[in-house]
């Protein structure tokens, strides 16, 4: 028998945690703001069900940082003192409930921004595309059909406009309207540009295929005023991990080993303790937030 995929796994965990700890989240004034951050970032929860999979989540790293935490306490009683060893647990046990409350806040924005990094890569074959249809006077609902039937070639431009067939099919609105939403809830700017002045193209009664022809050349032009832009913000995020996150706690790693092997004290170890299995996972997973905020735009 098969076992479940990722996606299969998350589904059963969150329905798990609805089960558990609705009772704690629903009933709440909605948050509209939530709301908004989560279908911007293609999480296909409610607040409601996105905060009962966070309390469940907190719950779990309380649990396993108080095992961690205490046995840590236990272990380093000896070489860290009563004092060291209670610091050293209170500090593991608190970690894994902060880690998971930092991932629910940041995890919304993060693939948000992913997202965005995503359609602005994908959005200039796609705006092509477009410009090619609408030379043929296709309609506005047949160009965006079109996109979402080639996933492979157009990426999340095609996730979003199935989207909007979707809303146009099955929801039955039209497809101006159908477009102003997927306007509201999309990351990405030019994205949302290109969407809104398509719908306000079409509602003034102007040339559709003027301005489809006028968005492909114009994102041309500028792809590699962006592209430059992403390389020089990678580089400076590259420059910062060598000094901050490499070179900086080595070096201060071996400062402080070579200090306590002199007989600097159990304050000294317990800094080392701390310095390792704290501050530089720390180090590498605020690298990894700023690369992941930092989404390249991609290459023209």
């Amino acid at each position: 028998m098969s076992t479940p995929g990722a996606p299969e796994r998350s589904r059963v965990g969150a329905r798990w945690a609805w089960r558990r700890f609705r009772r704690w989240t629903e009933g709440r004034p909605t948050d509209v703001d939530a709301a908004a951050r989560l279908a911007s970032a293609g999480i296909l929860h409610t607040p409601e069900e996105y905060s009962a999979l966070r309390l469940a989540g907190l719950c779990i790293a309380a649990m396993v940082g108080a095992v961690v935490g205490g046995t840590l306490a236990l272990l380093g009683r000896a070489g860290l003192g009563l004092d060291g060893a209670l610091l050293l647990g209170i500090a593991w046990t608190g970690a894994p409930p902060l880690a998971v409350a930092a991932y629910f806040h940041l995890a919304p924005r993060l693939a948000a921004q992913e997202r965005r990094g995503r359609l602005d890569a994908d959005l200039r074959p796609a705006l092509a595309y477009a410009a090619a249809l609408g030379s043929a006077e296709v309609p506005v609902d047949e160009i965006f059909r079109g996109l979402a039937e080639e996933p492979t070639i157009y990426g999340e431009v095609a996730r979003e406009a199935g989207r909007i067939v979707r809303d146009t099919d099955l929801l039955g609105q039209d497809i101006l309207s159908a477009l102003r939403a997927a306007a509201l809830r999309t990351p990405s700017l030019r994205f949302q540009e290109f969407l809104e002045g398509i719908a306000t193209t079409a509602e003034s009664g102007g040339q559709l295929k003027e301005y489809l022809i006028d968005q492909a050349r114009r994102y041309e032009r500028e792809s590699p005023a962006r592209l430059a832009r992403s390389v020089e913000s990678l580089s400076l995020l590259a420059e910062f991990y060598v000094v901050v996150v490499v070179a900086f706690p080595l070096f201060l790693l071996i400062l402080l080993t070579v200090f306590s092997l002199l007989g600097g004290g159990s304050t000294l170890l317990l800094t080392v303790w701390l310095l390792v299995a704290l501050l530089v996972p720390l180090a590498q997973l605020g690298f990894i937030v700023g690369v992941a905020s930092n989404a390249s735009e991609g290459a023209p």
